[in-house]
């Protein structure tokens, strides 16, 4: 993390000579001077973290290179604050308090008396350097196959691979189906797991397989790594084919031996443990490969997504963790030999919670095992069971986090740093992307070139982690959105190695133990008995440079919520703070003073009722995060003055009933996720034409309160294109008798109006919820959302017709509830596609809800006899619909029906007659409820 940390330095560093301010001071000379000792500094950076893990003395240089570049971030961001401060107040052409104190001598003085400090600091740093005779260049990655990890086609204790025969019979079917029948002339197939997983043990079992000799004329195996040089690779194969050393130098008379070696045969290539991924390299290896006959194949295996998606004609081999069962049949191989009777009941037990530590990883679960191979002391096992694997010695323990610090060293520094700050997070613990993104934004860790918004690269950091095996199990959205993962335990203990002195989670009762240097800290709080004052006084006097503070609840409301106020009072160089469940009533008025604040997360907080008004004083807050806040009745009314605010999440605030004034000021925002609709100037919904990068989700309320169509008009959702959801909101409209007709007919036309000025842009490409809308008609910009996946149309109790939105190609979820006034769905809801009436192609869910008054459902005959219509529909739902006659689509099952799932049917009037065509449909869920008419069910024979 050091060359990042450096990194960051540097960068706020000449961004602050580029200011006026910066050269107020008179210390721009020792800044440009503090500039080129880091540049030499960040020079061996590199060596010195390749070495440092067989160097203590290398280690210990590195932590006071890190605590004196942090420090120095401290001052520098605390610099740039005012600075910032000043250029906010001085763009309304004032004479500022921040202009008269920047030119005051004594905080003249005070600067650079403190960057002459960082700059002593940084030359007894550098004049270390010489003491450890570190190159002064960056190491090239990959320049040599380190020889302890070279492999070979031999497969060394064949009788001890567990759980991979499933894998081998697979892949060994797909190399020879492939050989059999495919029409190229070489195919690739790509073996992708993290490190330690046991791809290289499942190419040898392929590779030795009987089938496979049999199959493949020529067999080569070639161990890669990192250093992927075409003419090195070329010899090694021409040496696998002939037995013979290769002494020629050229590439093309290389190529040339090796087309005569291989002409005409079918061959298989395992080149094992691949980083590379660039593509014109390949293609130059892959190009001499293809003199083979038809059917020829290569197997790779390799870490990253990335190498083996470009490699790759086939389908990738996504390799699994190993069972319970097969994870506890290596160990006890390991541990025992195969004499296992001898283990008492109090070892097994032991060693089955040692072997969870390995989480399905063979290597971790293999050197454990060997770590108390034939110890049946109780004492030494437990020992094993209660340290960490990175405490391990070298030889030991630390053979696994070798394996997987290859994968760390191979990543760039940016990445390396977002990586190893997730040991912040205790194991097993869910990652939200989005709240990682953020926090890593929040710490300067995301730093972009050009136009590239730091959330996209914050985005593409996350990508490259995940498609690195950094991160695993991702989980994604209804729209396929991946919004959250998870660590494996080893990676987890991986980070945790390489940030000891800079990251802590801690247990709440355990404070005590949270070392002077951390920078970044989570507090793991619980409902057990909470620790003295004293812990709390301890954390604010020896941790006052902390940079994230994260109070992460196991349980709500927490019986032993902490003294915030004592905690944050010397924390003024924060740069992030969650306080998420924390049952607070009230925000600490300490937060005031975290004049370097990025990200403050107060969400899920119930009784948290407003925010003061100094929150408006974070000039340097990007998120603020009050997401289900239910009793937040308001915002502070001078937010538009948090220029750097890129983030506001109220959803779910549901006693919020106006937005700060002026709003539209805040062009900085990228998330509004709510906003409610004021009656005066500067709380109307014109605020938001200013809000030209807004993205995600917006919901607007209170449209009720829109008065006229040109304040409508003016929001110009049709201008920003990075939203994904709509959710547009009416407040409750009754039918009260002693409203004058009149009156509601204009509220019927004035919400028509309003709607179809709120025409959102075409990319819009999730969802549309219409709630409590009051028209009579919908507009016919809904039917032009060719990308949106779900709409919702709710309480619009006025509609007497739908929209046309069969034709939208990719529709998948339709919700249409309250539609008091529908008393049929016409053939026009379907749309008409390429001259027939035919639609919905992509919907799977459609449920009608709620609808007194609907008499009929029309469906529409084609020239298909209806099977362009619902192909995809796989739950219907039919719910509190008593006048509806029964629906032509239970007419239809043998085509627009036939992949029906579930079917929900409820509050309908329709006879048992009309469901007979339902026993022809292969259900595996059917419910029905409140039929009147329905004397006995239809026989469900095919369910499932």
């Amino acid at each position: 993390m050091a060359d990042a940390v450096v990194g960051l330095l540097l960068e706020n560093l000449s961004s602050l000579i580029q200011t006026e301010y910066g050269l107020l001071h008179g210390v721009k000379d020792e800044v440009e001077k503090l500039s080129l000792k880091l540049i030499t500094v960040r020079a061996v950076i590199e060596d010195a973290e390749t070495t440092q893990h067989t160097d203590n003395a290398i280690a210990g240089w590195l932590g006071r290179l890190k605590d004196t570049a942090y420090d120095a971030e401290d001052v520098l961001d605390e610099w740039l604050t005012q600075v910032r401060r000043s250029e906010f107040e001085s763009s309304g052409q004032q004479v500022t308090n921040s202009w008269f104190y920047f030119n005051q001598p004594f905080f003249r003085h005070k600067i650079a008396k403190r960057i002459k400090k960082i700059h002593a600091d940084f030359d007894a740093i550098t004049g270390e350097i010489f003491k450890f005779d570190l190159k002064t260049r960056v190491v090239e990655r990959g320049a040599l196959l380190d020889p302890s990890r070279e492999t070979s086609s031999l497969l060394v204790e064949p009788e001890q691979v567990y759980g991979r025969d499933k894998d081998q019979r697979k892949i060994v079917d797909m190399l020879i189906s492939d050989a059999s029948t495919s029409p190229n002339d070489v195919t690739v197939l790509s073996i992708l797991g993290v490190g330690g997983l046991g791809k290289t043990t499942l190419a040898q079992l392929v590779y030795n397989d009987e089938k496979v000799s049999k199959c493949f004329e020529a067999r080569m195996w070639v161990c890669v790594g990192e250093d992927f040089d075409v003419k090195r690779l070329t010899i090694l194969i021409i040496e696998c084919l002939s037995g013979k050393t290769c002494d020629l130098k050229g590439l093309d008379p290389q190529q040339n031996q090796l087309n005569d070696l291989l002409s005409g045969k079918r061959f298989l290539l395992v080149l094992d443990d691949v980083w590379n991924d660039d593509h014109d390299t390949w293609g130059k290896l892959k190009q001499s490969l293809t003199c083979g006959a038809k059917g020829s194949s290569i197997l790779i295996t390799t870490r990253l997504e990335t190498v083996a998606l470009m490699m790759g004609t086939l389908p990738l081999y996504r390799l699994s963790f190993l069972s319970d069962d097969d994870c506890w049949a290596l160990f006890k191989g390991r541990a025992c030999g195969m004499d296992d009777e001898g283990l008492s009941a109090d070892l097994v037990e032991i060693g089955k919670q040692i072997f969870k530590k390995c989480g399905g990883v063979p290597l971790a679960t293999k050197v454990l095992g060997a770590l108390l191979r034939f110890k049946r002391n109780v004492n030494e096992w437990e020992s094993v069971r209660e340290s960490k694997i990175w405490e391990l010695p070298e030889e030991k323990g630390g053979a696994i986090l070798g394996v997987l610090r290859l994968s760390y060293n191979h990543l760039p520094p940016q990445l390396r740093q977002c990586f190893s700050y997730c040991s912040l997070y205790p194991k097993d613990r869910t990652l939200i992307k989005t709240e990682l993104i953020q926090l890593w934004m929040a710490n300067g860790f995301v730093r972009c070139i050009g136009r590239m918004e730091l959330e996209d690269k914050g985005n593409y950091i996350f990508n490259e982690l995940l498609r690195g095996s950094f991160f695993q199990d991702p989980q994604e959205d209804y729209f396929g959105n991946i919004v959250r993962c998870k660590m494996h335990d080893l990676m987890h203990d991986l980070a945790c190695s390489l940030t000891k002195t800079e990251c802590c989670s801690v247990e709440f009762e355990k404070m005590d133990t949270i070392p002077n240097s951390v920078r970044h800290l989570s507090l793991i709080v619980s409902s057990s008995k909470p620790s003295s004052n004293h812990s709390y006084k301890s954390l604010s006097k020896s941790n006052k440079s902390l940079h994230t503070h994260l109070v992460l609840s196991t349980s709500y409301p927490p019986s032993n919520q902490p003294p915030l106020q004592m905690i944050f009072n010397k924390l003024k160089y924060l740069r992030v703070l969650n306080l998420r469940r924390t049952g607070i009533q009230q925000v600490p008025n300490s937060i005031g003073g975290m004049k370097c604040l990025r990200y403050l997360n107060l969400s899920h907080n119930y009784n948290l009722i407003f925010l003061p008004d100094f929150i408006c004083s974070l000039i340097n807050l990007q998120t603020l995060n009050l997401n289900r806040c239910h009793n937040l009745t308001s915002l502070p009314k001078h937010m538009r003055k948090m220029r750097s605010l890129r983030h506001l999440d109220v959803g779910e605030c549901l006693s919020l009933s106006k937005m700060p004034i002026k709003m539209g000021q805040m062009i900085g925002l990228r998330t509004l996720s709510m906003f409610v609709v004021g009656k005066r100037k500067g709380e109307r919904i014109n605020e938001l034409n200013g809000l030209k990068h807004l993205s995600g989700e917006l919901q607007l309320t209170g449209l009720e309160l829109v008065k006229d169509s040109t304040e409508a008009k003016e929001v110009d959702l049709a201008s920003k294109p990075n939203l994904s959801s709509l959710l547009l909101s009416w407040g409750e409209f009754s039918f009260r008798r002693w409203v004058d007709l009149q009156e509601e007919e204009e509220k019927k036309k004035m919400s028509e109006r309003v709607l179809e000025c709120l025409e959102p842009h075409v990319n819009l490409n999730q969802k549309l919820e219409v709630y409590g809308y009051q028209g009579v008609v919908f507009p016919s910009w809904i039917s032009l959302l060719r990308n949106v996946k779900m709409i919702k149309l709710l309480e619009c109790w006025n509609c007497e017709t739908l929209p046309p939105l069969g034709q939208l190609p990719r529709l998948q979820v339709l919700r249409i509830s309250g539609m008091k006034s529908l008393k049929c769905i016409g053939v026009e809801f379907y749309g008409e596609i390429g001259g027939h009436m035919k639609g919905f192609l992509s919907l799977e869910e459609l449920h009608l809800e709620k609808m007194p008054n609907l008499e009929k459902w029309e469906f529409p005959y084609d020239d298909d006899n209806g099977k362009g219509t619902f192909p995809c529909l796989r739950k219907l739902c039919l719910v509190d619909c008593p006048k509806l006659e029964t629906p032509s689509i239970f007419m239809q099952t043998s085509c627009c029906l036939r992949n029906l799932d579930s079917l929900k049917i409820g509050g309908v009037s329709f006879p048992t007659k009309y469901l007979s065509n339902l026993t022809s449909l292969n259900l595996n869920s059917f419910e029905i409820s409140r039929c009147t008419l329905l004397k006995t069910l239809p026989a469900m024979g095919r369910m499932g």
